[in-house]
């Protein structure tokens, strides 16, 4: 909070307006057994990708850093030469949950940004719901250089239970080889007088099918998540879920699809 002000924060969330530093999530990790982990911003200032960077040089367990960075700036790829200099640059996340269509100014005036990240074979998470993924499926096609990360399943509809419309937006997405979902966000959107794994076990398994567990990568949404569990029960909820699979599996989910999604050096 000292360092980058974050305008979606604000005071009345008592669990996440404070500071969160490196050390506390050392210690999630330890606590869980995760060797490494790869950072995500949480605003839209690329001085917190330069912090987040610095940070990385200091703490070996930071394996990566998604970003933030202006798709439409004219020296934008200056400004990416920046950040790899600092190592540990893996990519850049879009936020739409703002937008009515998801879409808007987006395939225009940032296409010739993502066309840099399509010729460097950088990520893009993407910050979306379901219904907004149509709006994406020409980018998925036209740039297969860069692996689109849909983030926190693209928020299915754990309360009602009725995934169906979040089922075929899924499958259209899935359709293309270099979409991978990432298995996070769950638990703040769960019904906290139900099982966590009874709710979220037909989410995963739809996913597990869409796209198999080589485009699936697990995220813990730490810290947000703290305002419905601690790091060791997302932890162990996603270990629930994954327990039915092979090795194989279960090692590409929990580590192998982000190191090759994002290009880590572990």
């Amino acid at each position: 909070m000292q360092k980058l002000p974050l305008p979606w924060l604000k005071p009345g969330n008592e669990v996440l307006y404070r500071n969160f530093e490196p050390d506390e999530l050392a210690s999630c990790l330890d606590e869980s057994g995760v060797a490494g982990t790869v950072v995500v911003q949480a605003a839209h200032d690329e001085a917190e990708t330069a912090w987040l960077l610095k940070l990385a040089q200091t703490y070996s367990f930071i394996k990566g850093v998604v970003g933030w960075v202006d798709l439409a700036a004219p020296d934008l790829g200056e400004r990416l030469a920046r950040f790899a200099e600092q190592g540990n640059y893996c990519g850049v996340r879009a936020s739409m949950l703002t937008e009515k269509n998801g879409i808007t100014g987006f395939d225009r005036t940032l296409l010739g940004g993502l066309q840099v990240f399509h010729e460097q074979e950088l990520a893009v998470d993407l910050l979306v719901k379901s219904a907004q993924l149509k709006y994406f499926t020409g980018l998925f096609e036209t740039l297969p250089g860069i692996p689109w990360v849909i983030n926190h399943l693209a928020q299915p509809p754990f309360k009602s239970g009725d995934l169906t419309a979040w089922r075929e937006e899924m499958r259209h997405a899935a359709r293309y080889p270099n979409v991978f979902c990432k298995v996070s966000g769950m638990v703040t959107q769960l019904d906290p007088a139900r099982s966590a794994e009874e709710q979220t076990r037909p989410v995963f398994e739809t996913v597990l099918e869409l796209f198999g567990a080589d485009r699936l990568l697990w995220g813990s949404d730490w810290p947000v998540s703290f305002q419905a569990a601690s790091y060791r029960q997302v932890h162990d909820l996603l270990a629930a879920l994954v327990a039915p699979l092979s090795e194989t599996e279960q090692a590409a989910i929990w580590s192998g699809t982000a190191t090759k999604v994002y290009k880590l050096k572990v």
